[in-house]
């Protein structure tokens, strides 16, 4: 018992640094402080890897996996500032490993044609708003890692059965969104504003999927 409550003080003292260290990232970026606004992105993605190790996602198959796709999250995180397409190249690598993170958790047809209504429904709608924007030499990355985060919204709705499921289908819808203003920041709009929503939206949802990574006692570890 007193293991179990320690990890859950560990995990939130964990999703914390990483949310005040969202704050401090966006602070140095608004007033160009001094910090390295690197430094701050390292600091908080690094505390989104260590609140799912804190959670047990070393314990089970499907806890690594989403351990997997969160350090390539962390990749993305401080290569994507350098290169955008190297960002993008491994998010791609990230939303497979919350794929297959959420097969482990065993689907359910039915939850999964449910979830495929909005899924579609809404990547049509971004698609057809904003490819036009999109110069055709980033096409085949930006459609490709449009199919790959649509299916992985897909697969959480699919897997969206349980208590860690339903965490886990929250944290991918959120981490959908974020990455709407990502594109519009990119490709649209290069108004600041779209940081002070994806950042905050992004880094909270990769902290609820690192949440979601703990073991449930009818779960099987793999």
């Amino acid at each position: 018992m007193r293991t179990c409550k320690n990890e859950w003080v560990l995990s939130g003292l964990l999703a914390a640094l990483t949310l005040t260290s969202v704050g401090v990232m966006l602070w140095t970026w608004q007033t160009h402080a001094c910090i390295p606004v690197w430094l701050a992105a390292g600091v908080a993605s690094t505390g989104f890897l260590l609140t799912a190790v804190s959670r047990g996602a070393c314990r089970h198959a499907a806890g690594r996996w989403v351990l997997v796709a969160l350090a390539f999250c962390w990749v993305g995180d401080m290569a994507g500032p350098f290169h955008f397409m190297v960002g993008v190249g491994a998010f791609l690598i990230a939303h497979l490993a919350f794929i297959m993170a959420f097969i482990q958790r065993t689907l359910r047809i039915r939850l999964v044609g449910v979830t495929a209504i909005p899924v579609l429904a809404s990547s049509g709608i971004i698609a057809a708003w904003l490819l036009p924007h999109v110069p055709s030499g980033d096409w085949p990355m930006i459609v490709a890692y449009m199919g790959v985060i649509s299916c992985m919204w897909l697969m959480a709705g699919g897997a969206a059965h349980d208590t860690v499921g339903r965490l886990a289908f929250i944290g991918a819808t959120v981490f959908f969104v974020s990455d709407i203003f990502v594109a519009r920041w990119r490709y649209v709009d290069s108004s600041s504003i779209n940081a002070f929503i994806c950042y905050p939206l992004y880094y909270t949802a990769c902290l609820i999927l690192a949440w979601s990574s703990y073991l449930q006692k009818r779960d099987h570890a793999g």
